[in-house]
Order: structure tokens, then C-alpha cells, then sequence
């Protein structure tokens, strides 16, 4: 009997890595007891593609999320059926109503409405020809010839629950770029997330993102960063919530930045506001204490227990930022007619020993002069850290891309008694894409005097190609701000090779008495109604497609076009000739 359902599909998670969820709010996701998903795998293609290179790289991108040990995945080589409904398949397909404008892939799952239990999934690859082909090298991949892996990464991820993500780097944010067949971090812990291998976390971090009057921001893309890199992430649900599992408790810090792309994310996040500023976004910036907020340093935070004292920290309200925040008095000497005029950023004292680190900014004029530009000279005093003995080393490390600032810095340190700056910059991975982290380790002299620092920092200006690799579409993922954020710590590798001083805030001082935005009300959620006339309500469709936009452009945005999942609820009876094979 036909009956009129009515559905929607939710993402009620706070997760960056989003999950995709029922109308009744379940998680699609593999509940077998083998907690092995079979797939049937076929290299076939009318490309010219080696077969053994393709099943190379299918195995290659199935192992990137299989060796998390979450769920597996057997796989195998053999025929597909196109009537198996059973069987979960990953092809290469020439029919192309399976595929819209500038779709490379489609992920098509089958699910229990009620449960969220998946039936069958399959990937379908797009081999219509309506682009060059793939190419079968990571480092080759361009517009007309994307590399296979860094698609198939992508939509395994599909396969097994997971829906897009922000962070810059993810194999599940939605536009594809170089190097997107490694998982991240971020994925990690969505996957570990999603089928419950991560209850062994050792504590938690939590709070909520508001701005003026305590009013909740949904929808508020909040970075939990170490050591250079996001180590997890999320969106705020329409509390203003956040709540991190984490097992590394030292050098945390928080960075909350508008969400760039709702629709992109799910429809559940369409109606996200950001505009909490006289009308305009509000800006990217770290979490700060109120006296240290107009000056870009970000609270270090432990989640350490023995420090904490609990497993369980509530950080409490932490306010959107209207403006960038850099120090003033750094901008008067960044801005100063005197070219000599130097900014401590960081001194060993009672004042500020706890603030290991600055945050910088060059206008976007300086970013186009590149190295060319007026540098940044920056201070470290050392000189009242009492060094024990020899091998202590005051360690650097830089955040640019990973806080979205679509360039790089050239970052040069002496001694100050040295004659001249050693400099590092930006280099190429081994598929020859940038990596933006800079790590610099300078030793300590047993001389306390000696160990007072002078920094010269430059940006690093990335072609379109370049921001293209790195972001896959700049315009979208990118902030306006060009900020960078330097981070220090002194570490002695003969004193159990640790940290021998961890600067962190605790107690930890919300934003409460310093609020900042628009005094109204938050933003909702969407909720999607769509009817559909179903032969079996139990069974629901859903499909994330690869797309490139843009084809065929002449290379001024770069070699990689938009990488959209296209998740939709389809309704079965459109396609039920299709036996419930295909969703399109």
C-alpha cells in the first residue's frame, strides 16, 4: 500500500565532521556484527585507466579509513550486478542519468528510516567523459584530470556516514584539492565519533560560542588547535554548544570563525547567522581572556585533570569577535615610520609568561608584495627564564592556512647578537603541494642573557594554483583577515624529553564580562519537509555526488574546481524503475 511519508534528513550533531542523519534524528551508519562492510570493487573503465592501478587506488583510499580500526571494510575484485540490491559496489558508470553537470562521483545509500542502519551503499565514478579523465599520479592532478584518489578518499568517507567539513585539509570538506586522499585528524575523530571507538577519552572540553546579552550563535565553527594542526572540530549547535572528547590535554587553544558554507554543510545548517556585527560576520579569532581579547593571544588551555582537577571543563561563553584582534600597540609599530621600530610579542615575565604566543596581520597589499613587504620585527625575551642546563630549546610554530588565511609567512629569527636571520618558508610536500606550518627549534644559552630573540616575518604569497591546492576553492574556505598566529614553548629533551615549561591559563577566565555583537535573537535550524508517495517507508535514499563546476575554465581559479556533495533526499518513487538501485 502507497502512503504519504513525510521526511527530512537532519544533522543535528555539533560535529564538524557532520553526520548524516534520519528524519527522526538516527545516524546513518554500518551496525553489522562482523563490524565489516563487504564491498565489491570493479576497475573497469572506458578511460584508458590501468585496471591495477585503479584497484591500487581503491584499496589505497578504502585503507585510509579502515586503519582508524572503527568499521572495516572487505573488499574484493570481481563483476557488478546491477540488480544486487545486496551487494555494495564501486564502479565506474557511462550512464549518464546517474550524473549531473560536472558530477565526478556519487555515493547512493540505502537506510532504515527509524535506525539509520544502512541496507547497501554504493559509489558510482562518473565515466561519461564529460572532462579529460582522471589521472592515477596525486602529484599530476588538475582541473581536467583529478586525481582518482583524492576523489574516492572523499566518498568513502560518504560510504560510511560521514558528511562534509570546514576544516581546512579535510578529506570531508566539500571542494576537492591536493592531497585530499589522507585522512586528517578531524576525520579521525568523526569516524571514532560515529561508531563509538573513542568513550576511552581522557577528559572533555566544553562551552558555548554567544554573542551581546548572552545570545547563542549556531552554527559557529569552532577549531580546537595543537601543535599546528585542528585537532578536531565543530559546529555549535542552536544553543551556541560545543563539547570536545580529547586525549591530548596540553597546548590546546580555541579558534571560533564564521561557517562558510551552510548549505554546502547540510540543509540543517541553511539558516546559520553569522551577521552578528552591525550586519557583518563576525571575524575569526581565538578564544581570549577579556583583558588580553584586543590582543590576539589566545588562552592556552589543559585538559589535564591533575591541573583541572576534573575530567570535565566547562570553559563557559566565549564571545564572537567584531574586529580582528591584534595587539595596538603592535600596530603602531607595524605601522610606524621608524622601519626599526620592533614589538615584543612574547617575554619570560610575571605578566605574560602564561601567553605563549601572538597573533599577527598583514593587509592584503602587503600579502601581494610578498617577501618585498615591510616585515614584521617581532621580540622574544628570554633573559628571566632560568635555563637549568644545556639542551633546552625555546620551540616556534606558525598557523596561517589552518585559521584560513590564504597565504603563508617567511619566518626569519637570530639571536639578537647574531649578525643575520635564518629563515624558513612555506615548502613542498612530496606531491608537491605547500606545507604551511612553520616548526623552528633555537637553543637556549646557559647565559640568560644571550637568550633575547629577534624575529622578521614576511608574507608568503600563494598563486591561485597554490590556494587552490591548499583550500581547494579559497573564495569559499578562506577569510577575508590575513592573520597568522605564532606559538612558543620551552622544551628540554634530556629532562624525560617533555615540555619543561607548559604555558597554559588555568584557572580559565570565560568571555562573559566582555561580550560582543548585536543584541537580538539566533538563528534555527532547517528543517526540510518533503513528501514523496514510498512502496516501503522503511527504506529512505540518500546521495553525495562529487562535482566539478567548472570544467573547463581557462585556470584562473586554479587547477581544482568546487568539490560539492550534492546530499539529497531522494524520493524512491521517482526511481523505483531503478529498483532502488541508483539515487540520482
Amino acid at each position: 500500500m502507497k502512503i504519504t511519508l513525510l521526511f527530512l534528513i537532519l544533522t543535528q550533531a555539533t560535529w564538524a565532521y557532520v553526520f548524516t542523519r534520519t528524519a527522526s534524528g538516527a545516524k546513518l551508519k554500518w551496525n553489522i556484527r562482523t563490524n565489516t562492510v563487504p564491498l565489491v570493487m570493479n576497475a573497469s573503465n572506458n578511460q584508458g585507466l590501468n585496471e591495477s592501478s585503479v584497484q591500487a587506488i581503491f584499496e589505497d583510499s578504502i585503507s585510509q579509513w579502515t586503519d582508524i580500526d572503527s568499521i572495516g571494510i572487505t573488499s574484493s575484485s570481481g563483476s557488478i550486478s546491477q540488480l544486487n540490491n545486496a551487494q555494495n559496489r564501486m564502479y565506474f558508470s557511462s550512464d549518464s542519468s546517474m550524473f549531473g553537470t560536472g558530477v565526478l562521483a556519487v555515493t547512493a545509500i540505502n537506510y532504515d528510516e527509524v535506525s539509520g542502519n544502512i541496507f547497501n551503499a554504493d559509489i558510482l565514478i562518473n565515466d561519461t567523459g564529460f572532462f579529460s579523465s582522471f589521472t592515477l599520479n596525486a602529484s599530476n592532478s588538475t582541473n581536467n584530470n583529478p586525481y582518482l584518489g583524492d576523489v574516492i578518499s572523499h566518498e568513502v568517507g560518504h560510504f560510511l556516514g560521514m558528511n562534509h567539513s570546514e576544516v581546512v585539509g579535510s578529506t570531508m570538506v566539500y571542494n576537492v584539492f591536493k592531497g585530499q586522499y589522507t585522512i586528517e585528524h578531524d576525520d579521525i575523530t568523526g569516524l571514532e565519533d560515529l561508531y563509538g571507538t573513542n568513550s576511552d577519552y581522557y577528559s572533555s572540553l566544553s562551552g558555548r560560542v554567544v554573542g551581546e546579552d548572552g545570545v547563542p550563535v549556531f552554527g559557529a565553527h569552532v577549531q580546537l588547535m595543537l601543535e599546528g594542526k585542528v585537532y578536531s572540530a565543530q559546529f555549535t549547535d542552536e544553543d551556541g554548544n560545543f563539547d570536545f572528547k580529547v586525549n591530548r590535554t596540553e597546548g590546546l587553544k580555541i579558534f571560533v570563525s564564521p561557517m562558510k558554507s551552510g548549505s554546502n554543510i547540510s540543509e540543517y545548517f541553511r539558516n546559520v547567522r553569522s551577521n552578528f556585527c552591525n550586519g557583518k560576520s563576525f571575524q575569526p579569532a581565538f578564544f581570549s581572556t577579556c583583558d588580553k581579547r584586543d590582543t590576539g593571544v589566545a588562552q592556552r588551555i589543559s585538559a589535564d585533570p591533575y591541573i583541572t582537577g576534573s575530567r570535565v571543563n566547562y570553559l563557559g561563553d566565549l564571545t564572537v569577535r567584531c574586529s580582528t584582534p591584534v595587539d595596538p600597540e603592535y600596530l603602531r609599530t607595524k605601522f610606524s615610520s621608524d622601519l626599526e621600530d620592533e614589538f615584543t610579542a612574547f617575554d619570560y615575565s610575571e605578566s605574560r609568561k602564561n601567553h605563549g604566543g601572538f597573533t599577527g596581520y598583514f593587509s592584503a597589499s602587503q600579502v601581494a608584495l610578498g617577501s618585498s613587504s615591510t616585515p614584521d620585527l617581532l621580540n622574544l625575551d628570554l633573559s628571566n627564564y632560568d635555563v637549568a642546563g644545556n639542551g633546552v630549546q625555546l620551540r616556534l610554530r606558525s598557523y596561517t592556512t589552518q585559521l584560513g588565511s590564504a597565504m603563508g609567512i617567511n619566518l626569519g629569527y637570530k639571536q639578537e647578537s647574531a649578525g643575520s636571520f635564518t629563515t624558513v618558508s612555506p615548502s613542498l610536500d612530496s606531491i608537491g603541494k605547500y606545507n604551511t606550518e612553520q616548526y623552528v627549534v633555537i637553543p637556549l644559552s646557559t647565559t640568560t642573557a644571550d637568550n633575547v630573540f629577534k624575529l622578521k616575518v614576511t608574507p608568503f604569497t600563494f598563486s591561485s594554483t597554490d590556494k587552490s591546492e591548499i583550500f581547494g576553492n579559497s573564495e569559499v574556505l578562506s577569510n577575508a583577515n590575513n592573520i597568522y598566529y605564532l606559538e612558543f614553548e620551552i622544551y628540554d629533551p634530556y629532562v624525560d624529553n617533555s615540555i619543561v615549561q607548559v604555558f597554559h591559563d588555568y584557572p580559565y577566565e570565560d568571555n562573559a564580562a566582555c561580550l560582543e555583537g548585536d543584541v537580538g535573537t539566533t538563528s534555527k535550524a532547517y528543517r526540510t519537509l518533503a513528501s514523496t508517495q514510498l512502496e516501503n517507508p522503511e527504506q529512505q535514499g540518500f546521495a553525495c555526488g562529487t562535482v566539478d563546476f567548472d570544467s573547463h575554465d581557462d585556470g584562473s581559479n586554479g587547477p581544482f574546481s568546487l568539490f560539492v556533495g550534492l546530499c539529497l533526499v531522494l524520493m524512491l518513487g521517482f526511481i523505483r524503475e531503478k529498483l532502488n538501485d541508483f539515487f540520482v
